[in-house]
């Protein structure tokens, strides 16, 4: 399950890195609260992400199982 976790997180990352509007630069104390919101709308995209691919592949998973019983 950490999958999950580490794919939030890199989602997080990613999200903050692709935002225009924060840049090092740009950043400072007053943007923290963009900063997190960013972050989180990322990380909250990569754990749905990944809790929906576990998903798929638990029913693929199953599926298989059955056929072959």
């Amino acid at each position: 399950m950490d999958f999950i976790l580490h794919t939030a997180i890199g989602a997080g990352f990613i999200a903050l890195r692709d935002d225009k509007t924060i840049s090092d630069e740009n950043a400072n104390e007053k943007d923290l609260d963009s900063i997190i919101d960013v972050f989180n709308r990322g990380a909250q995209f990569g754990f749905d992400k990944s809790v929906k691919n576990l998903g798929t592949s638990i029913s693929s998973l199953t599926n298989e199982l059955n056929i072959r019983l």
